[in-house]
């Protein structure tokens, strides 16, 4: 594990002579150290021990040695021989200027096996290289001599990679010789862990160190996974820091959490594992954290979606706030009231979902156009998110005036499939296949859409007495319900001449000789019109739906539909576009 440590002077620390005691009373040796990282290492990076270095002289550490030409069966890829751990210095004595002695006590982390097999490597868990017989070490501070140093250190010290010539270390040290290690700071800090947990008298007490620039606030859980194991006595703030308790009411095992609540949903979580013996927290056995990700990051996609059993939303709109979150829109059914619901959303840490809150009523006219009402109530939903992208999100709605969580359910708007409802059997067959799941399909289509067609009709040839050709521009559209709207979805034209066939006295297409794309489209219309200008001029003009003549049209194919059917829709809709009344 070697590591680049730079020019003396960039790596230089303070050389102010050490007084025994910081303003606090703690040994300023150990103010010195706290957040440095200590290595152990020959510098060609096959093996190395590291030390990270907390408040009061804890520290975290490491140990690995890789021997990739040691294999055997199973572990073609060679050895890696290991161990975490965790220890203290304590009983700390100034010698002189240079030098403190402190006793060092150390244990192995839990949860490590001795020997495990994985991906064709062997680990082994063994002593920390460095620290395996001491008990004591001596620790040497910036600027001490050379000449000071014990003979055994000076192959450690990596002078000679750093500075040749120098005649003081230029950084804190750690000799064990006991084992004749020694160990040097790199240059590198960690930050002081925001978070600390310490067992006092039995109970476990957390401490976040607040930062005035940090969103939000901290929470302690109520209850923890288990009350009976333990319980929170108090939570509160002083002194710049969030401080939680909590006591012991049983023997066993359990998980407290932290949280930091940002936009009312959980922006950060630490878990921390109890173990519960004798009425007395005996050891912290693991710990967690989760945050929220970086919304900048966060590219949500929506859409609507079956939830469960007769519930249905649709989104209308999600976009992404400057200050965080979404602004997202959605609509319930008619049968529901047709409310448009708008919030803000925000990422939940812990339910991997997204969180909005303060609801907005509102009414639609039949018009179309939405009219702010009073809110009857405030809505709180969650936002699931499902992995697969195809599945969007999906949306659990609460309402929190009930307080205990209880979903409100919207009934399934189902659009009925279409069927033509005229007179002409010729169009109607032309009708009923273009609506048909084949052909909708093509375009996009939800749970619930209905393909309502609009075949717009140029011309029609008899062949013979059971042949036709009906030529034509053959628009496919899938709607949605939105209130007393269809809303269109998808959709598309297709100019083409249809064979129909009749037997047993109905209508049906048997060949479709539709035009290509591209330069083909034009082509293809031309070789349909056979050099009739009329028809060609058709074809064109039927490419533009919005042409009063071809949305009269498909005005007349929605009516039927919806009187056909006994909907309340008064209006259909294109995105972008104005409602068009029915009427």
């Amino acid at each position: 594990m070697k590591k680049f440590f730079g020019l003396l002077a960039a790596l230089c620390l303070l050389l102010a002579s050490v007084t025994a005691l910081a303003a606090d009373g703690t040994p300023e040796i150990l103010t010195g150290i706290n957040g440095q990282i200590f290595e152990f290492s020959s510098g060609v990076g096959a093996w190395g021990t590291e030390l990270t270095f907390q408040e009061n002289g804890l520290f975290t550490g490491v140990f690995h040695d890789s021997e990739m030409g040691e294999t055997g069966e199973g572990y073609p890829d060679g050895s890696v021989y290991g161990c975490s751990f965790h220890g203290q210095l304590s009983d700390l004595k100034q010698a002189d200027e240079y030098t403190w002695t402190a006793a060092l006590s150390l244990e192995p982390d839990e949860g490590q096996a001795p020997e495990a097999i994985e991906d064709g490597i062997r680990y082994v868990t063994t002593a920390p290289y460095g620290l395996e017989k001491a008990t004591s070490v001596t620790l040497f501070v910036p600027g001490t001599p050379v000449e000071r140093l014990p003979e055994g250190f000076l192959p450690w010290s990596h002078l000679q990679d750093i500075a040749p010539d120098a005649k003081e270390i230029p950084y804190y040290a750690i000799w064990s010789a006991e084992d004749e290690a020694g160990f040097i700071s790199s240059g590198e800090t960690v930050a002081p862990q925001k978070i600390t947990g310490a067992i006092e008298n039995g109970s476990y007490v957390l401490t976040v160190r607040l930062d005035a620039e940090e969103a939000g606030e901290w929470q302690a859980d109520e209850m923890a996974q288990d009350a009976s194991v333990v319980k929170l006595a108090e939570s509160h703030t002083a002194d710049g820091c969030f401080i939680a308790r909590y006591e012991p009411t049983g023997d066993g095992e359990v998980s407290v959490h932290l949280r930091r609540i940002h936009h009312q949903v959980c922006a950060e979580l630490h878990s921390f594992d109890l173990r519960v013996k004798d009425g007395m927290v005996q050891e912290v056995t693991g710990g967690s954290y989760t945050a929220a990700p970086d919304e900048s990051e966060q590219d949500p996609w929506l859409s609507g979606e079956w939830l469960e059993k007769d519930t249905q939303f649709i989104t209308l709109s999600a976009a992404h706030r400057d200050e965080g979150g979404w602004n997202v829109e959605f609509t319930s059914p008619l049968t529901h009231g047709a409310w448009v619901l708008r919030a803000t959303a925000y990422y939940d840490c812990e339910e991997g979902a997204f969180v909005y809150a303060d609801g907005v009523r509102y009414d639609l006219l039949p018009s179309g156009e939405m009219k702010e009402t009073e809110s009857a109530k405030d809505l709180w939903g969650r936002l699931t998110l499902i992995d697969s992208p195809e599945d969007g999100l999906h949306l659990d709605w609460y309402d929190m005036d009930t307080m205990n969580g209880e979903t409100v359910c919207f009934e399934k708007s189902v659009l009925p499939a279409y069927t033509y409802t005229g007179e002409d059997p010729i169009e109607g067959a032309v009708a009923d296949w273009l609506a048909s799941d084949e052909l909708a399909s093509r375009y996009l289509t939800v749970p619930g859409s209905a393909a309502i067609p609009c075949p717009i009709l140029h011309r029609t040839e008899k062949l013979d007495d059971t042949h036709v050709q009906v030529y034509g521009t053959f628009w496919i559209l899938n709607y949605v319900q939105r209130g007393n709207l269809l809303y269109a979805i998808s959709g598309g034209e297709d100019p083409a001449v249809l064979t129909l066939e009749q037997a047993d006295g109905a209508w049906r297409v048997t060949a479709l000789e539709e035009a290509g794309d591209g330069e083909d489209y034009t082509a293809d219309i031309q070789r349909f019109a056979q050099g009739d200008p009329d028809l060609e001029s058709r074809y064109f003009a039927a490419a533009d739906l919005d042409a009063p003549e071809n949305q009269a049209i498909r005005t007349r194919y929605i009516r039927a539909y919806v009187e056909a059917n006994q909907l309340n829709i008064t209006a259909y809709q294109d995105f972008g576009w104005d409602p068009i009344p029915l009427q």
